[in-house]
Parts: C-alpha cells; sequence; structure tokens
C-alpha cells in the first residue's frame, strides 16, 4: 500500500494495524470513512474504556503516530453542522477523551445553533463511556483525569456532596469557585454546554456524575423550567445562585469582550461586530445594552421566579455587593446550606482576587459614570422594581 498518497486517517489506519493496535485502528478505518464522504455506522464501533486512564494513554497513541490529528478532523468536520455532529460523534465514541482536543467543534455548533443536539451528543457518548468521568475532563485536562476521578471519589467517601454553584457572568464566578474548591478541596467538573448567549442548558449524563458527590461545578445556566427539571432528574437538589446588578455585570463584561476578543468573536452569539475592540466605549455600550442586558436580567429574574416557586430546588441566593467584601459571610453560609459546619478537613482558603481569575478591580457603582444617561435610563427600565428591591440594588 502506497500510504505516502493515502489520504490521513487511512495512513493511521495501516500504521496501527502494523503495531497491532485494533483500538487505533478502528478508529482511523471510520474517520477514514467519513472522510471519503461515507456516513458513520448507526452504532460507531467503540472500545469500552475501563478508565480514564485507558483513554488518555490511547489518545496518547494517537498523537504519536498521527500528530495532527485534532487539527484534521476539525478541518473535516467543518464543511457543514450536519458533517461537524457526525464526525464529532464518531470520534468521542472511539475515544471520549478527545472532547478536550476538539472543542473547536463543540463551540461551532453551539454558536451556529446546534446546543439541542449537542447536548444530546455529549450524553449519547457519556452513556457509552460510563467508566470515564467526563464531567471533570474541562478542567482536569486528559493527563490530569484518572487523578481528578480518584480526588472525587475521595472526598465522596468523606461525605462531601456535589457543590453546585451558579453565577450571573462576570460576578466574580471564577474567584467565587476558587474559594469554594480549595475550601471544600473539591475538584472543579463542568454539567453544562454553554453557547454564550445565556441560555447554557445540562447535559444529563455529566449532572449526574456531578451528583455522586465530592466535586464542585461552577456554571451560568438559566433559571428555566427545563433546567430546574434537568438538576432534579440528575439527583441534584441544592444550588447556589450569585447575582449581581447586571448594570455592573454589564461593564464588566463589555471590558472583558474588549480584552478577550480573539477568543469570543467566534463563539460567541450573536456575533460580535469585527471591529469591536477599537469602537469607541458608547459604541460597545450599546451593543451590549442591545444584545445582552435584557437576557441578562431576565436571567436572574428566572432563578427568582424558580425560587418562589416551592420548587424541590433548594436555592440559596448569594450577591457580589455582600459576598466579595465580606468571603468568610459568604462560606459560612455555603456551609450552613450544605450542612458542612462541623465537617473535617473543611476551612475557609485564602483565594486573592486577582486578574488569573478574570477579577477585575472596579466600584460596585461604577456603571453610573461609564455608561451615558441614556443607556442608563434603558437599563433600568428594564430591571423590575421587585428585582432591584429583593437584592438591594440602588435606583
Amino acid at each position: 500500500m502506497d500510504t505516502a498518497a493515502a489520504p490521513p486517517f487511512t495512513q493511521v489506519a495501516h500504521e496501527a494495524a502494523s503495531r497491532d493496535d485494533a483500538g487505533l485502528a478502528e478508529l482511523a478505518r471510520t474517520l477514514a470513512a467519513i472522510e471519503a464522504g461515507e456516513p458513520p455506522p448507526a452504532a460507531t464501533p467503540h472500545i469500552p474504556w475501563p478508565s480514564a486512564t485507558a483513554a488518555t494513554d490511547h489518545l496518547a497513541t494517537v498523537s504519536q503516530l498521527w500528530p495532527q490529528a485534532s487539527g484534521q478532523i476539525i478541518r473535516l468536520a467543518r464543511a457543514d453542522a450536519d458533517a461537524t455532529l457526525r464526525i464529532l460523534e464518531a470520534a468521542l465514541n472511539l475515544n471520549p477523551v478527545w472532547a478536550h482536543d476538539l472543542v473547536a467543534l463543540q463551540n461551532a455548533l453551539a454558536s451556529g445553533g446546534r446546543l439541542d443536539e449537542l447536548i444530546a451528543l455529549y450524553d449519547r457518548v457519556q452513556r457509552r463511556h460510563p467508566a470515564v468521568p467526563l464531567h471533570l475532563l474541562p478542567h482536569a485536562h486528559p493527563t490530569g483525569l484518572e487523578a481528578a476521578y480518584q480526588r472525587q471519589q475521595d472526598r465522596k467517601r468523606a461525605g462531601m456532596p456535589a457543590v453546585l454553584l451558579n453565577t450571573l457572568p462576570k460576578s466574580g464566578s471564577m474567584f467565587l469557585q476558587e474559594v469554594l474548591a480549595r475550601s471544600f478541596d473539591l475538584p472543579t467538573s463542568t454539567i453544562a454546554i454553554s453557547d454564550h448567549a445565556l441560555t447554557d442548558q445540562v447535559v444529563p449524563g455529566w449532572a449526574a456524575q456531578l451528583a455522586e458527590g465530592g466535586a464542585l461545578s461552577q456554571e451560568h445556566l438559566p433559571g428555566t423550567p427545563a433546567v430546574e427539571r434537568s438538576l432534579l432528574a440528575a439527583g441534584l437538589d441544592k444550588i447556589i445562585v450569585h447575582v449581581r446588578d447586571p448594570r455592573q455585570a454589564m461593564l464588566s463584561t463589555l471590558h472583558h469582550f474588549t480584552k478577550e476578543y480573539r477568543l469570543c468573536v467566534e463563539i460567541h452569539k450573536p456575533f460580535m461586530p469585527v471591529d469591536y475592540p477599537s469602537l469607541p466605549f458608547d459604541d460597545r455600550a450599546e451593543f451590549m445594552v442591545e444584545h445582552y442586558f435584557a437576557a441578562a436580567v431576565e436571567w436572574i429574574a428566572g432563578w427568582a421566579r424558580i425560587a418562589d416557586s416551592g420548587s424541590p430546588l433548594k436555592i440559596l441566593f448569594s450577591t457580589y455587593e455582600e459576598s466579595v467584601s465580606n468571603i468568610p459571610a459568604f462560606f459560612a453560609r455555603a456551609c450552613q446550606f450544605y450542612g458542612l459546619e462541623g465537617a473535617a478537613r473543611i476551612a475557609l482558603a485564602e483565594v486573592t482576587p486577582s486578574a488569573a481569575l478574570h477579577f477585575r478591580q472596579g466600584r460596585k457603582d461604577e456603571w453610573r459614570t461609564a455608561f451615558r444617561q441614556e443607556h442608563q435610563d434603558r437599563m433600568r427600565a428594564l430591571m423590575p422594581d421587585a428585582l432591584m428591591a429583593r437584592f438591594g440594588w440602588p435606583e
């Protein structure tokens, strides 16, 4: 066989066969068929990985034989959304840990309006590989996945619950995540897929893995009946919902999009203006108020409705204005909420707010001088009086 003239996936299949690696050969053959335009089989062949270590080791073998594997898969899948779904599922069924390298396809699908199908895809993959803790993968990365899993099991045996911290974006999310993760000594997990538009959705299998206990997840889940049902169905009946005056959160989001424009531009929905970073401040503010502010207010209002509905989902509200200025009080409330006041090996960790935690220093009412009066008036008109009174936000 002239492997030099063969498609990349076929070359790898030939290499794997010569090394007597049946799993890798099957992976390459399946992707070679897709590359040639053939649809994947209804039930893509896969290996029931006995552990995260086995899946990671196998992926390391792939990278040795096929250094540009993930890049070639991404380029192959870019043809259209249907092809992206097929190819992503084929690759993940053959090795679920590949999700770490193929996150660009996830973002492309989410920003293209295919979030529901992506959620269903990830749930199918998780069910086919129950021994691999995919909920830990985004934070642990492949090489640390087994250690993160063992840490979750250890903390679960110590009686630590599943901690779900749900935050309005740009409300000190990563800082509070770090405070709780270090203080409770928990690995960080993920139970949702984000489309970067405040409409994240739960992956049922990932939520069920978190619900086993011994881990923490920080999300931006909206307060909708669908999210409420998904959490309860997975066995998660407690959630900390952390909010912030949406006017100040909008200002922080504006600065974040400006600073991280290259990261945001391809995956943010609606798509950001190509010249966003160079626009005058007022123009960037106009874009944010027009496209995101109402959604941020509804995000908060949705959780208030669930809390007031008598739902079996227990909610502990916290606010940026209170928690960040008094971390010990926030931590004490979280401990009480999860019944951990007297638990051993729990102590408030010292975490310094920093740029590394996406923590932007600024006054609580910086929005008053940053936004012009027209924008302030439009935002205030979208904020219900009852919501402002509930969280103590000023006029």
